[in-house]
């Protein structure tokens, strides 16, 4: 897989995928995360923050802390949002050495392709929970739900910048396990127009296992489907009829909180990253 939206073209994402159609779904989110937490919410967890836009949305109720693996990303996440602590991390066996009152994982899940990647990161959501947080996390499909050959379109603009972006979404897998994404951006650019293909893998689990996985993980969870509005272009919010899977997962009250080794039982560390390092 290529990736080159997290590393070479990150510079892009701000402009087609604008911090403004981020506004009303995560403030959505934000209400449904007190909602469903046992405990006041006021620390926030990001696993696979990205770009930090909608963490400039989740800073306004919470303190936020950010984990990716691209420091591209997380660079514009801190000039974004200087309030923030983000660190360079892979959210499967991450340990920060504190614990949240909630965590989230807005759609970065869907990069899971197996059920051992996906149960590392549930881990890692536990044990950096409280009593009583909350888990929360969207996945694009599941494997009941996906539909192949779905196109998705637009253009944008920024200062001395134009271009156009394409998706399109295959049939799974043999196994039925993963499906993948051609991306396509064409940007004008000083007068010259270059064309960048980029490819992603994705995993499809069925919600029932996905359940069954939060379960085995220690939480108390829950799946409600979620319209995203009009302007979340990038959740195809244009689309009247795209419905995505949303997780909340509790962990419960009466346990310890901890920091434990990941599965693999080898120890991580974070780099912090601040704006322009």
């Amino acid at each position: 897989m290529s990736n080159l939206l997290y590393g070479r073209l990150a510079w892009v994402f701000s402009l087609f995928s604008p911090l403004k159609t981020y506004r009303k779904e995560t403030a959505m989110f934000s209400k449904l995360i007190r909602e469903h937490a046992r405990r006041p919410v006021k620390t926030l967890l990001h696993l696979g923050c990205g770009g930090g836009h909608n963490d400039y949305f989740f800073k306004k109720p919470f303190r936020v802390t950010g984990v990716d693996l691209s420091r591209s990303m997380l660079r514009q996440a801190g000039k974004l949002n200087p309030e923030a602590d983000y660190r360079v991390g892979d959210f499967r066996a991450v340990r920060l050495g504190r614990t949240f009152d909630a965590v989230a994982c807005v759609d970065s899940l869907d990069y899971m392709t197996t059920e051992k990647d996906l149960t590392a990161v549930f881990r890692t959501a536990y044990a950096h929970l409280d009593p009583g947080g909350v888990f929360f996390f969207l996945l694009e499909t599941t494997r009941e739900s996906y539909r192949p050959n779905r196109v998705f379109s637009w253009t944008f603009q920024g200062r001395g910048v134009a271009g156009a972006f394409a998706e399109a979404a295959f049939a799974p897998s043999r196994s039925g396990m993963t499906y993948e994404k051609a991306m396509v951006f064409l940007i004008r650019k000083a007068g010259k127009i270059k064309v960048y293909s980029d490819i992603h893998r994705f995993g499809l689990f069925r919600k029932e296992r996905i359940l069954d996985l939060l379960r085995r993980s220690g939480f108390k969870p829950r799946c409600i489907l979620y319209k995203p509005p009009a302007e979340a272009i990038e959740l195809g919010g244009t689309d009247p009829k795209v419905r995505y899977p949303m997780f909340f997962a509790v962990k419960p009250i009466g346990v310890a909180s901890t920091l434990s080794t990941p599965a693999n039982g080898n120890p991580t560390t974070s780099a912090s990253v601040r704006p322009g390092g």
